[in-house]
């Protein structure tokens, strides 16, 4: 697996997760103004969230563009520190698809799927695709008031995870549970086939891949 597809693996389960709580906030027809001088994205004319700009999706050259490598468009360092820190990253672990300007888009690097990585190496809130003619915008959210409320994560993670192997392909599914799981604090146990992550309070979830899932199990009380 190249390293890109294993931060990806380690990163879709959250970063999935964060997309949904966004779409569920701003609601599935909404609009958005994103603003360069203030560095903000706003849906609704009501919502204002911080952002840091990722990178462009071209639809006409079916290519991907960092933000870093976008000296065409003048735009401000102050909003480029989250580009930045994925190109030093890639640089630091040889990573050719955080380095590279521009990328030819595949069903493997997209704009999703590296927003998908962005999110989770820079801790963002969420990220966003705001689309426009030609192509589309890709926005770390990194507003601190952007504040994800989960009461019940194995709830949680029952709901998510299926929903998100329906929207992205996953190669090794068993690896992207157990990173999810991690990413909620549960204590992850391997059996065979079996992944279970379970909380502090008792409740827990396994999830059973013959390679691919087979079948999700929540189990007792949960947080």
């Amino acid at each position: 697996m190249q390293p890109i597809e294993r931060l990806f693996h380690e990163h879709i389960g959250l970063a999935y997760d964060k997309q949904v709580y966004l779409a569920d906030s701003i609601g599935s027809q909404h609009r958005w103004q994103f603003d360069l001088v203030p560095g903000t994205v706003t849906f609704n004319g009501q919502l204002t969230f911080a952002v840091q700009l990722l990178g462009t999706q071209s639809d006409e050259h079916n290519t991907w563009l960092w933000a870093w490598a976008n000296d065409a468009s003048g735009l401000p360092d102050r909003l480029l520190r989250a580009a930045r820190d994925l190109k030093a990253y890639g640089e630091q672990h040889d990573i050719a698809e955080l380095t590279t300007a521009e990328l030819p888009i595949s069903e493997m690097i997209n704009g999703l799927r590296l927003a998908a990585v962005a999110s989770g190496l820079c801790a963002a809130k969420c990220f966003y695709r705001g689309e426009y003619d030609g192509g589309a915008l890709f926005l770390l959210v990194t507003d601190e008031s952007f504040v994800r409320r989960v009461s019940d994560p194995v709830l949680r993670i029952e709901r998510i995870f299926p929903e998100m192997l329906q929207q992205f392909s996953v190669a090794d599914q068993k690896l992207a549970f157990a990173h999810y799981l991690r990413a909620y604090d549960l204590t992850v146990t391997h059996t065979g086939n079996t992944v279970r992550g379970e909380n502090t309070s008792g409740g827990a979830i396994s999830g059973t891949f013959e390679p691919e899932l087979t079948r999700l199990e929540r189990e007792g009380p949960s947080a």
